[in-house]
């Protein structure tokens, strides 16, 4: 049995007609909002893409989540056998690689360019400081690196998720 989208673009007509055909659809109520949404997009060939709120949220949580852990935990774990394992450091490396990558495909898309290279320079400074932090501050006290760490963190945070709604909003 077929959907009634695989109805309309099914029959081989011309983009204005299988539109039409969705519209007539989604007013008859054939269709929610989200259906006909994402079935024109596929009509018109758009590639669904990560809304910039998304990508930023991934990219800190895995850059911030890993400097944060290594700081915390540090990158050593004692096996049952009494010895230490190195893996978390592969863990820490990884996230914070991914996320850092992120971060750059995240500011690649903000389209103001005096706002791109504001967060871009911020972002550079609060992992440097982040950075300094964890270098300066001794190993005995892993939780009170976490909190600063923490606070960094959230103040930065909340800094740019207001900044990227006014850009939204423009």
């Amino acid at each position: 049995m077929s959907t009634p989208v695989q109805a309309a673009s099914a029959q081989g007509d011309d983009l204005a007609t299988q539109l039409a055909k969705l519209a007539e659809l989604h007013a008859a109520g054939g269709l929610t909002d989200a259906e006909f949404a994402a079935a024109k997009a596929r009509s018109l060939g758009v590639k669904p893409t990560v809304s910039l709120r998304t990508m930023s949220r991934w990219a800190y949580m895995l850059t911030y989540g890993a400097l944060w852990g290594y700081a915390t935990f540090g990158y050593t774990t004692k096996t049952s056998s009494g010895s230490s394992d190195t893996g978390m450091l592969f863990v820490w490396v990884i996230m914070a690689l991914v996320g850092s990558t992120l971060i750059g495909l995240k500011n690649r898309r903000i389209r103001d360019g005096r706002m791109r290279a504001r967060i871009t320079v911020t972002d550079g400074a609060v992992i440097i400081g982040a950075l300094v932090l964890i270098a300066v501050l001794p190993d005995f006290i892993g939780m009170v690196k976490g909190l600063v760490l923490l606070v960094l963190f959230s103040a930065y945070l909340l800094w740019y998720f207001k900044t990227l709604e006014t850009l939204q909003d423009a």
